[in-house]
C-alpha cells in the first residue's frame, strides 16, 4: 500500500484497475479482441486480486505456453513481478506484483487525457 497517500488512493486504485479490466472484457465480447495486452491483463489483475497461480495467469492471458513465458519473463526481468512457491501446494508457482509495481504510476482513469484532435 501507498504509505504517502494511504488507503484512501489505494482503494480508489483498486476501483480504477477493475473498471480497466471490465471495459477490456465487454470490447472483448463486443468486437471479438482484446485492449489490453497480455502483460497489462496479467498486471491489473494482480493488483485485483493479490496473486495468480502460473495456471491461472496463463488461461488468463490467453497466449500459448512458449508465448506465455516470454511475457512472464519479461514482467519478472523488468521488476513487474515475483514468484514464488505456494504455501499449500509447493508444486505450484504463485505469481505476485513486486514491490514497486504501480506504486510509482497511479492510474486515473477519469483523468486520461485524450488526444487533442
Amino acid at each position: 500500500m501507498d504509505m504517502i497517500w494511504g488507503p484512501a488512493l489505494h482503494n480508489n486504485m483498486h476501483i480504477q484497475v477493475e473498471k480497466i479490466l471490465e471495459i477490456n472484457r465487454r470490447f472483448s465480447e463486443q468486437v471479438g479482441i482484446e485492449a489490453l495486452r497480455p502483460e497489462a491483463k496479467i498486471l491489473f489483475t494482480l493488483k485485483t486480486k493479490g496473486s495468480l497461480s502460473v495456471k491461472e495467469a496463463m488461461i488468463l492471458s490467453g497466449l500459448s505456453y512458449r508465448g506465455f513465458y516470454i511475457v512472464l519473463a519479461r514482467l519478472a526481468n523488468s521488476g513487474w513481478i515475483t514468484m514464488e512457491a505456494d504455501l499449500k501446494d509447493r508444486r505450484v508457482k504463485r505469481i505476485l506484483l513486486a514491490d514497486r509495481s504501480f506504486g510509482d504510476y497511479p492510474l486515473r482513469v477519469n483523468a486520461m487525457p485524450y488526444p487533442a484532435s
